[in-house]
């Protein structure tokens, strides 16, 4: 830090952009070298940089990624004022969308009593249920709680209680 104030003083301006970890992969990389821990003997890192991609990404999440899903119609209806050409869900849409909000390009839920939950892809409810059941603090808790978990974990997607049901019948441990 102090070296990069030093080199700073040296020009007139100079103009300091966030760049996420998600789009700076390198930066990413070192961060979580250095993090972990090595012997106190090692003085050096090597890094290895392939030019293609090792594993490719599974077609099933490809494919599930495409799949439509209960929030394409409120996102159409958000976006773009667009409303399904089926009669008996075009008003049902209507209503839906008062409760939702679109910020950006994600969708959240309004509620009264709870700050705004973040809309979820069926094929990411289903890791954030398995981290939340199964995880490091996972606690093989009951559906209903499990479900209001997910809540206070700011998520929600529409057959959230369903699938916490389901999950914790199929759950071995909690048998």
């Amino acid at each position: 830090m102090a070296m990069v104030k030093e080199l700073m003083a040296c020009f007139r301006s100079v103009k300091v952009e966030y760049v996420p970890r998600a789009r700076n992969v390198k930066a990413n990389l070192s961060s979580r070298i250095t993090s972990s821990s090595f012997p106190m003997s090692s003085q050096e890192i090597r890094i290895e940089s392939l030019p293609q991609k090792s594993i490719e990404e599974s077609a099933k999440q490809l494919c599930l990624e495409d799949e439509p899903s209960w929030v394409d119609p409120l996102l159409l209806y958000l976006k773009e004022g667009k409303l399904p050409d089926d009669e008996l869900e075009a008003p049902e849409v209507r209503r839906k969308a008062q409760s939702f909000l679109l910020v950006n390009v994600e969708l959240y839920k309004r509620s009264f009593l709870q700050p705004l939950l973040k809309c979820i892809q069926p094929f990411e409810a289903d890791y954030i249920l398995r981290e939340v059941h199964e995880g490091i603090c996972g606690s093989h808790i009951g559906a209903r709680t499990f479900s209001q978990k997910d809540v206070q974990q700011r998520y929600y997607w529409s057959a959230m209680v369903k699938d916490s049901e389901h999950l914790v019948r199929t759950c071995d441990r909690c048998q």
